[in-house]
């Protein structure tokens, strides 16, 4: 697999891209970024999204890694003004927020409506349900008392899927000595997931800017975020087509491949 990658704002954010084509999309990446860094070992996320994208015939992927320096007290939306800086040399592109990545996504596509040319929003809403902030807490506990590795195991448990829950622990133990070499300090992790469930609401007033077409997919058992809440973050962005999962957890993506692959393709390939 040929790809480029690099840094952008001297170093402070890593990026990397895959193909030539005119439809330029560009992911914010979940969780798994602020743990391992693509700066080291881009591979293993990259083959995910291209496989995911692989139905459109004319594509260049970015994606963009964070800082490994976050502060507990930056907000997204200061995240988000570092990507316009890079995403400007690109013209207008679609922009996919994934989980933690959609909190970057959100103000991104209030600031940037003319850089923002569709958003696909995957698990992710406007703000953390009252679950979801408890559930922050507690892997924030996890990653200061234990470490990665366990936090890496709750992560591998969020499917209600027997099956996925188990390939996924079987993987991360087999991976865990490669990977571990590419892990960025706990407190990039600590630090990101300190701020959004200390302010879980803090983006609902970007949410009525957004000018771009929007695609939102969430399952209605997400651990992080309520019916509720996706069914609000849909209803106050003017162009939101929302459309959930039942039974479906955080991992979605996993839980129903197939599905989400051609649902957000389609949205892509929409004039």
């Amino acid at each position: 697999m040929k790809y480029t990658r690099g840094f952008f704002l001297e170093g402070k954010y890593p990026y990397v891209r895959y193909g030539s084509g005119s439809q330029k999309i560009v992911i914010f990446p979940p969780t798994q970024e602020l743990i391992f860094s693509i700066a080291q070992n881009p591979e293993k996320q990259l083959k995910n999204y291209v496989k995911m994208l692989s139905p459109l015939e004319d594509f260049s992927l970015y994606i963009l890694g964070y800082d490994k320096t976050i502060s507990e007290k930056q907000w997204c939306r200061d995240v988000a003004k570092d990507f316009a800086i890079f995403i400007k040399d690109l013209g207008p592109v679609v922009i996919v927020g994934i989980s933690y990545g959609g909190a970057i996504a959100i103000p991104f596509a209030e600031q940037n409506p003319e850089l923002t040319k569709k958003l696909l929003l995957i698990v992710s809403a406007y703000g953390l349900s009252d679950d979801g902030v408890d559930f922050c807490k507690d892997f924030i506990r996890l990653a200061k008392t234990k470490g990665f590795r366990e936090v890496q195991r709750k992560m591998d448990n969020l499917s209600n899927k027997w099956w996925i829950r188990t390939l996924l622990n079987i993987t991360t133990t087999l991976q865990w000595h490669t990977r571990k070499q590419s892990i960025n300090p706990a407190s990039t992790f600590i630090n990101a997931y300190t701020h959004i469930s200390t302010y879980p609401v803090g983006l609902k007033r970007h949410l009525k800017g957004i000018k771009a077409p929007t695609l939102i997919l969430g399952g209605t058992q997400d651990q992080f975020f309520s019916k509720e809440r996706y069914q609000e973050t849909a209803a106050l962005i003017p162009n939101a087509t929302l459309e959930l999962y039942e039974g479906r957890s955080h991992v979605l993506p996993l839980e129903c491949y197939k599905t989400i692959q051609k649902r957000a393709t389609k949205f892509l390939m929409e004039k």
